[in-house]
């Protein structure tokens, strides 16, 4: 929470000398993630970013930037909203098959939207969605994103009670102690128990 305060005021003082509304988007954002942690109130962050999609939502055409904006809003739309809406993105994305970042942002999404699904209690939904991004991306992928994947495969199974969630975490872990990454390997498994 501390590098989303240090980045909000570094945005402020960029904004300070020169308006952009790229920028002023980051700030929305940061903003809508601070406030939603210190209230714990989904409507207040809804609202600061309300004009970003009011914004967004009028254009025909998304550009690669557009598209990393509604991914860091994506956990404020409505469940139902948010599958449709990433349904469209994943095609638009295709326009942009050539560009390396087109492929991390399908990633990216297809995990926000899992999570979306968890906290929907959706876990079979959420678990093809895993699938088949492991299926479709794995190779893609880097360590971190790969653990986030085998243990968001291990929390569905859990839920819906199907074997194999224990292996999937110790695949998670595995991965994450191969690269010395213990902070993260601490945060998947909080996750994993809550």
């Amino acid at each position: 929470m501390r590098n989303l305060h240090i980045l909000k005021e570094q945005v402020v003082d960029f904004l300070e000398e020169q308006y952009d509304e790229d920028i002023k988007q980051i700030y929305l954002i940061c903003e809508a993630f601070i406030q939603f942690h210190d209230t714990k109130n989904m409507e207040v962050a809804k609202n600061i970013v309300k004009p970003i999609w009011e914004n967004i939502s009028k254009y025909e055409q998304w550009y690669l930037n557009d598209i990393r904006v509604i991914n860091a809003i994506l956990f404020l739309f409505q469940v139902d909203i948010a599958i449709e809406f990433t349904q469209t993105v994943l095609v638009r994305l295709d326009t942009y098959k050539d560009f390396q970042d087109a492929e991390r942002l399908k990633t990216a999404f297809k995990i926000n939207l899992s999570l979306l699904l968890i906290k929907n209690k959706d876990y079979e939904k959420a678990l093809t969605i895993i699938l088949d991004s492991l299926q479709c991306d794995k190779k893609k992928m880097n360590y971190s994103i790969l653990a986030l994947h085998f243990s968001r495969e291990a929390i569905f199974r859990a839920n819906i009670q199907v074997e194999g969630s224990t292996e999937l975490l110790e695949k998670a872990r595995q991965l994450l102690m191969i690269y010395d990454d213990y902070d993260y390997l601490e945060l998947i498994q909080k996750a994993f128990n809550y």
